[in-house]
């Protein structure tokens, strides 16, 4: 064990200094809070494409050369939908900056109990619902716990770099210390990490694995195996704390050890944030140990708190036996469901969002029938909790109570004011969709392909049908893994990445995308990194989301971070960066893309060979975003066709666009007033794949 340790604290600074550039991580707040992730609305529209065919036929029977018949009785039914949307848009509005508001407020409170409170008072008034609340107090705990953990940016600079190689080197000396079993340099090791670092760790990735490393870590990991002098010593002289301890629990301490360090600090049972970022009780982690001897010890401490909802040790157990195939519960957890229904535990159940329907309380799981039963027969009683209480002593402030009750109130009215608004909308939705029928989904791409033809000549043949369907067609083949002998065998064939021979540079040129990613990978094992602007030259294509950060073309966080810069900015290369970026739909960074004066080239907007470009891209993701989607299309469009040569496959879609938000296309018709002639155009057809 020590000789393991010893090798983790002496690659502990490599590999810091690598996942800093690889492996960073989002805003934890972002990540947890975030719950509006759907950027796309990916509902298909009914009936297939045949269906889709007639309802075109009998909504536009007649069309005078590209004009509709029916065309103003068709955009005076856009219209009416396009205003109720923007005025519903407008009571959304006020609705989110109250919301924000009322998430402001409970960001700013410090305590846990007074975040508790905070939460309990807004269900009292009918703005959660119970499970929701539960849900929120334990994000924003989650949240809370998590600030007080470093952790690395996705893109650091070098200051942060530096802070985190230094934290590196603070943490080893500790990590060696508790190695070696050394009471005095562990206790001068954590205070100098502590006296320079204002958190209690660093939490990081490491290949797909999470690591959190911390003094308290490291003790309570230690102690498991420590000789009984070093166990003394910890308990005696070092500030034990409840990370420290429930790491000891999780590493399988004995009940001796356990005892010990109990002896000297006020246990309570706090929740401690994971490595999996996730909040844990001691007497959660030997739940998770499946050790009735340590539960039997918590159990009997005389402060035992943070028992209930998600820390409730019941609906532990319960949530763990649902998140097995079987959902049955196996001896070992009836032997724990039994020790704690001696001890008083009930299961917190709480309304879910169906009628009739229960769930576990802070938990997203539905207590169906088959685990009711179950717990009926074990006889493990429930507690229904019908409504959340604020705590009548609470010292939450009053006067923050009474903003909390103001905005729950205007928040309900402009809830009901919304509802009222979607239900007239969706009226006038129906009627504009009867008079043109939304856009197809692509829900198989393999049904427009000829088994007869090869990828070349089929992209070809979709190319005559929708462009769509060739960007589908390419998505699809960067996914679909294939025989890469083929592609060793070019490889070999290729002695000079300068003189190609067009017998090779043919074969390259009927490659998948898959097969292209393959063929930069083994060409640069082959000719080295630093022909990385001829391997460009010749194959054109890369896929970042196919490549590994471990590979030649990645090498370093920064060489990773200038290989993307290179493709880009290769004249020879496709996508372009930003019909990239609007692949990932990252709207904002395609925003910025178009600023930015090292991508002004024509090149940096086209997309795939013979399929969309980054306006094409744009106007389809605008017609397939929800009504919900926040994101600045209307900025990136009109910057698009500043920068764009507008053609047929354009128009098409900008009629598509007026016929479906009709004051949005009015909108960027002020400016650029040629997208008018988009009404002589047919429509275009196909739903984005993405």
């Amino acid at each position: 064990m020590q000789y393991k340790m010893r090798i983790l604290g002496a690659v502990l600074l490599g590999f810091v200094a690598i996942i800093v550039g690889m492996y960073g991580f989002p805003s934890f707040e972002e990540h947890v809070l975030n719950s509006d992730s759907t950027k796309i609305n990916t509902s298909e529209p009914d009936g297939s494409e045949k269906e889709y065919a007639r309802n075109i036929e009998q909504a536009l029977p007649i069309q005078t050369g590209l004009i509709f018949e029916n065309a103003k009785q068709i955009y005076a039914a856009s219209e009416a939908y396009s205003q109720c949307e923007t005025e519903n848009k407008g009571v959304r509005d006020r609705l989110e900056t109250i919301n924000e508001s009322i998430m402001k407020h409970l960001r700013d409170i410090d305590e846990n109990n007074l975040i508790r409170d905070a939460v309990f008072l807004l269900q009292a008034e009918g703005y959660f619902q119970i499970y929701e609340a539960l849900s929120t107090l334990h994000k924003l705990q989650l949240v809370k716990e998590a600030e007080h953990f470093q952790q690395a940016p996705l893109r650091p600079t070098q200051e942060e770099i530096d802070e985190l190689t230094s934290t590196g080197y603070y943490l080893r000396d500790v990590l060696d210390a508790v190695t070696q079993y050394d009471i005095e340099l562990t206790i001068i090791g954590a205070e100098v990490f502590r006296q320079n670092n204002n958190k209690r760790g660093l939490l990081f990735r490491r290949g797909k694995d999470k690591l959190l490393w911390s003094p308290d870590v490291f003790i309570g990991h230690n102690l498991a195996a420590a000789p009984t002098y070093f166990v003394d010593d910890i308990a005696a002289q070092y500030p034990v704390s409840q990370l420290l301890f429930t790491q000891a629990v999780r590493s399988r301490a004995s009940i001796e050890v356990l005892e010990k360090l109990l002896s000297s600090f006020n246990y309570n049972n706090s929740p401690v944030f994971t490595k999996h970022s996730q909040l844990q009780t001691a007497l959660q982690a030997a739940i998770e140990i499946e050790s009735l001897e340590v539960m039997r010890l918590i159990l009997s401490q005389p402060d035992l708190q943070h028992t209930e909802f998600f820390f409730n040790p019941l609906n532990t157990i319960i949530f763990e036996t649902l998140n097995t195939e079987s959902q049955e519960f196996t001896d070992t957890h009836k032997s724990m469901m039994a020790l704690l229904v001696e001890r008083g535990f009930m299961v917190d159940v709480v309304p879910g969002p169906f009628p009739k329907s229960l769930m576990l309380a802070g938990y997203p799981a539905m207590l169906d029938r088959p685990v009711v039963d179950q717990l009926n027969a074990l006889s493990i009683p429930p507690k229904h909790i019908e409504k959340l209480r604020i705590h009548p002593d609470s010292e939450l402030p009053l006067n923050l109570q009474d903003q909390l009750k103001r905005e729950a109130y205007d928040s309900k009215l402009l809830l009901d004011e919304h509802k009222e608004r979607v239900k007239t909308c969706d009226s006038l939705k129906q009627n504009l969709q009867s008079l043109v029928p939304p856009l197809a989904s692509i829900d198989d791409i393999v049904a427009h392909l000829s088994a007869d033809k090869g990828y070349v000549e089929n992209i070809q043949l979709l190319e005559q049908q929708s462009l769509t369907l060739v960007d589908a067609f390419y998505s699809k083949m960067e996914r679909e893994p294939r025989d890469t002998q083929g592609i060793n065998v070019i490889a070999a064939s290729t002695l000079s990445l300068k003189d190609i021979p067009d017998t090779v540079q043919a074969q390259i040129d009927q490659l998948t995308p898959f097969e292209r990613h393959y063929l930069t990978e083994v060409y640069c094992e082959k000719f080295g990194k630093r022909y990385m602007e001829e391997i460009f030259d010749a194959v054109q294509y890369m896929s970042f989301n196919l490549l590994s950060h471990e590979s030649c073309l990645a090498g370093s966080p920064h060489d990773y971070i200038e290989t993307e810069r290179i493709f880009y900015l290769h004249e020879n290369t496709y996508p372009g960066i930003v019909y990239s970026e609007l692949k990932r739909y990252a709207i904002g960074k395609a925003i910025d893309l178009l600023a930015d004066p090292a991508f002004q080239r024509p090149k940096d907007l086209q997309g795939y060979p013979h399929g969309r470009d980054a306006l094409m891209l744009a106007l389809d993701l605008k017609l397939a975003a929800h009504s919900l989607d926040k994101e600045d299309y209307k900025k990136l469009i009109i910057d698009l066709i500043a920068r764009t040569e507008l053609k047929a496959e354009h128009l098409k879609r900008l009629h598509r666009l007026k016929v479906e938000h009709f004051m949005f296309f009015e909108d960027i018709a002020l400016i650029h007033p040629q997208i008018r002639q988009a009404v002589g155009s047919p429509l275009v057809r196909f739903r984005t794949f993405n």
